[in-house]
């Protein structure tokens, strides 16, 4: 089995375009669990979500409400939302996207609950993530699906 350092490099090596670096780089920031912990202690919105940090929010809040199969990809600034495609099962068949509010950093996606209290949540413990989606299997990995991430990043 590889360790995240070498997933890591691998992925590095895969990505091509500059969102699938982009995820690189985000997923290199909050791995191994040490590095996690210190970003999710830094989250503010005081001066507003940046990109990671709207990243980082659906990246806890995906395996609690989507279940551990699957992952999000790099959030996209719609007005003053960040929305982040989601991507469930084994092909990561697109699901519902999750909007993040760029100044107050509240959470919403359709038919899942919402988030109002993005500091508390970030900082506090989570119940125990969903079992994985029943999704259909449509044969091939959804367009835009994140590059395969390091393992063990579906489960955190």
């Amino acid at each position: 089995m590889k360790t995240v350092a070498q997933n890591l490099e691998i992925a590095r090596a895969a990505a091509k375009t500059p969102d699938q670096k982009t995820l690189v780089e985000f997923w290199s920031r909050t791995f191994p669990e040490k590095k996690r912990e210190k970003e999710m202690k830094r989250f503010r919105t005081l001066d507003g979500v940046d990109q990671f940090e709207a990243w980082l929010l659906a990246s806890e809040y995906f395996p609690l409400n989507f279940g551990v199969c699957g992952d999000v990809g790099l959030p996209q600034k719609e007005g003053g939302k960040w929305m982040i495609p989601t991507f469930v099962g084994r092909l990561s068949d697109p699901a519902p996207p999750i909007y993040v509010d760029a100044t107050s950093g509240v959470l919403t996606c359709l038919g899942h609950p919402t988030v109002s209290d993005p500091e508390s949540y970030i900082q506090n413990p989570k119940p125990a993530n969903k079992p994985p989606l029943r999704m259909p299997v449509s044969g091939t990995p959804a367009a835009g699906a994140p590059v395969a991430p390091p393992s063990g990043a579906a489960g955190r």
